[in-house]
């Protein structure tokens, strides 16, 4: 008989967005959780990461004052490398370049909030962008290896990782839809569109069987970026607040908080045509290559689009009229639990959500499965 494998003392599940980690995690036969961890990650010393952090152990929520080391190699990740570092979301490097230090000071935080030893089981599920997704044996062996052995504030954690699974970014939202639908998904030719922060992806179903997972860098950044370009001195934070607490039209004066408080009324108003020219420019600009893009993956024969990201809601008016006349299903039918917390991420928590109940029913049935083989 071989060797009896324990239960995982936690499931997770990680989305890697470029605007923040969405993570649902759960104790074996309890209700899931939420955690957000913001992008940010930056290399540090240890006596300076030991400094900041240790004072502020029992008075700070873990989240934000999360760091990690892997054999010498120190990163302060989310809130504790954006304010105490000056740390910036790193969009270029692929998502799985980052994935181990981010999903390191994930389990960290939660084995301080569910008070678990420092040496447990945990089953991992991630989402990549589809082109990453080809890295998920490296990122699996990378994980393996670090998880085994890492520093953080509160000592050496040692981890075994029972279960990985690696899905394409929209998988979750896909296996959502695909459940709502029923039979009638067997019949379909459809799609997954996702627009988050970062990227675009796109998800092609024909019958019930995915023919093609594309990505493309055409998240909401580029946008973002575009605005940059066409305006002086402000910021990528600056403009994505300003350009997204507007419920209605925007107009001149919504960008008047983004001009120099110094400069009179005239040349403020000035300033902020100026950036209101270049938000509405630049998104032509991006919808564009966006639409273009989507056309060139997405099939004449869909029968149905399913939008999902937390850029689509943006570009909802856009994007539905690029696919009219053909049925359009927002987030895969996804509504925010009741029973979860974090509430303020929305439909931005949909794909990790639709993959967490996937793979914990997965994952129970497995070792239930083991347990009656035992028996």
């Amino acid at each position: 008989m071989g060797r009896r494998k324990k239960n995982p003392e936690a499931i997770l599940t990680l989305d890697f967005g470029g605007s923040g980690l969405k993570c649902i995690y759960q104790v074996w036969g309890q209700k899931p959780e939420v955690l957000f961890m913001e992008s940010e990650i930056i290399e540090a010393e240890v006596e300076s990461l030991q400094e900041k952090t240790e004072a502020n152990l029992q008075s700070a929520y873990p989240e934000n004052i999360a760091w990690v080391g892997i054999k010498g190699n120190y990163r302060a990740v989310g809130y504790l490398a954006s304010v105490q570092y000056n740390g910036i979301s790193r969009l270029k490097p692929k998502k799985h370049s980052l994935a181990v230090y981010r999903t390191l000071a994930a389990v960290w935080v939660i084995q301080q909030r569910l008070k678990l030893p420092p040496k447990f089981r945990v089953a991992l599920a991630v989402l990549l962008p589809p082109g990453e997704r080809e890295d998920s044996q490296l990122l699996l062996d990378n994980l393996k290896e670090s998880l085994s052995a890492f520093e953080t504030p509160t000592g050496t954690l040692k981890v075994e990782m029972s279960d990985f699974d690696c899905y394409s970014e929209g998988s979750g939202v896909y296996l959502m839809h695909c459940y709502y639908s029923g039979e009638t998904i067997k019949r379909k030719v459809f799609g997954v569109i996702m627009v988050g922060y970062r990227n675009a992806s796109v998800l092609l179903s024909k019958r019930g069987i995915i023919t093609e997972a594309k990505s493309m860098d055409l998240g909401m950044i580029k946008y973002l970026e575009l605005i940059l370009k066409k305006t002086s001195g402000l910021k990528v934070e600056q403009i994505l607040k300003a350009i997204s607490k507007v419920t209605g039209k925007l107009t001149e004066s919504d960008f008047l908080p983004l001009t120099e408080v110094h400069l009179g009324s005239e040349q403020r108003l000035e300033e902020a045509s100026k950036i209101f020219q270049a938000v509405i420019n630049c998104k032509q600009e991006y919808l564009t290559t966006l639409f273009s893009w989507l056309e060139e993956v997405i099939p004449r024969e869909l029968e149905e689009v399913v939008f999902c990201g937390g850029t689509v809601d943006y570009f909802r008016t856009e994007l539905e009229g690029l696919f009219m006349g053909t049925p359009v299903r927002w987030h895969g039918n996804f509504q925010y639990p009741e029973e979860l917390n974090e509430k303020w991420l929305g439909n931005r928590l949909a794909d990790a959500y639709g993959l967490s109940k996937v793979i914990t029913q997965k994952i129970v049935k497995k070792y239930q499965s083991q347990e009656k083989v035992r028996a």
